[in-house]
């Protein structure tokens, strides 16, 4: 049993408190960004925010952005940046026409913003438009099961692949313990998820938040390290097993699993109208601020 410094009541007042300062961050250093939404990324989003003596969660956001009518004349290249903060968390800036390409392709860690309760809106088109996307969250997780299930075991497998490499930042504990218990933790994450996605027929927004047997297993994995052998085995196991069962499951499927173009083009309409809409307004704004 994981002993959590903080409630979950205070988690949600630390992980709201957290992404208006990085709003007011982003608003006082980078005010040529165009920020329509702001949503939580990560371990808020799995019910896995830890605080403890020795390990504190930190808040990873995806801001998504709108193109100026400038920018979109000129030609300029989509935005799609990450800023490092002091405490080392992350915020991603994207442009909302990447953010639509990636949901198409079926990325988990951007199907999983739409499940989000973890955001922060500029306005009431910008809350309309994340409301209406997510929505249609459970159709846009299958608009191509064949790649969100590829998209799956490459996650799985690139986890597998990270968990004894000597990145910068888990160099030292690499050196320690000889794996790092991040990964470990995302591997058997995925695993669980995968498993009752195949044997359960469970939706993708219903194994974001696994049960809680499985989840202080996780917590444990993720703050605490045990016998480097023992891991590798099960990380290899896992990832052997994962690729195994989704392989079968597409080709069990390989006639079922079609691309819904109807989805992607209502998607498609939604961001194009809000564009318009967006551009539109900051136009009429202007015209008015330089007719005062």
């Amino acid at each position: 049993m994981i002993n959590n410094l903080k409630t979950p009541k205070e988690i949600d007042a630390y992980i709201y408190a957290d992404m208006q300062n990085k709003w007011d961050w982003l608003r006082n250093n980078h005010p040529e960004l165009n920020v329509i939404f702001m949503i939580a990324k990560g371990s808020m989003n799995y019910d896995m925010m830890i605080f403890t003596e020795d390990y504190q969660s930190d808040v990873d956001v995806e801001v998504i952005i709108c193109p100026t009518l400038d920018q979109i004349i000129r030609g300029d290249d989509m935005i799609s940046t990450t800023y490092v903060m002091e405490d080392n968390s992350h915020v991603t800036v994207r442009d909302i026409r990447i953010f639509k390409d990636l949901l198409f392709k079926q990325n988990l860690a951007f199907l999983e913003l739409l499940h989000s309760k973890y955001f922060l809106t500029n306005g009431d088109n910008e809350k309309e438009l994340l409301k209406e996307l997510q929505d249609m969250s459970d159709e846009i997780d299958k608009i191509d099961q064949v790649r969100f299930f590829k998209a799956l075991k490459g996650m799985i497998l690139e986890k597998q692949a990270a968990l004894t490499h000597p990145y910068p930042n888990q160099k030292e504990e690499i050196e320690k313990y000889g794996y790092a218990r991040k990964q470990i933790h995302h591997i058997e994450r995925l695993y669980w998820m995968m498993f009752k996605m195949i044997y359960n027929n469970t939706l993708y927004k219903d194994v974001l938040i696994l049960d809680k047997e499985l989840r202080d297993r996780l917590l444990d994995l993720k703050i605490n390290h045990y016998d480097k052998n023992e891991i590798i085995w099960a990380s290899e196991y896992e990832c052997r097993k994962a690729n195994e069962l989704i392989n079968l499951h597409l080709e069990k499927n390989k006639d079922n699993f079609k691309v819904n173009e109807i989805t992607k083009s209502k998607v498609e309409n939604i961001i194009y109208v809000y564009i318009k809409i967006n551009i539109y307004t900051k136009i009429i704004k202007e015209i008015k601020g330089g007719c005062d």
